[in-house]
């Protein structure tokens, strides 16, 4: 009884051994993971911050073309002044 006793509780040990290693090398990746994500994280954000900047001169671009636009018609009235609406 003894010796099943012992062999057991080894084999016990063991297997809590091998459950350690594996939790050991777990995290490690989940470390390393962790580091790749709060990179890709702060490479989003500066994508964002340039589709933001190019969005804002795209929109600026477009507010100045349509203001031209309208004064190349204001123009073409033929007074100078603002067409009358119709």
């Amino acid at each position: 009884m003894n010796l099943r006793f012992s062999k057991a509780f080894d084999a016990g040990v063991r297997s809590i051994e091998a459950n350690t290693k594996v939790l050991e090398q777990n995290t490690r990746v989940l470390e390393q993971m962790e580091g790749r994500l709060e990179q890709m994280g702060t490479r989003l954000r500066i994508m964002n911050q340039d589709a933001e900047a190019h969005r804002r001169e795209w929109v600026e671009e477009m507010r100045a073309q349509r203001q031209a636009l309208f004064r190349v018609l204001d123009r073409l009235d033929g007074n100078g002044g603002t067409a009358p609406a119709t």
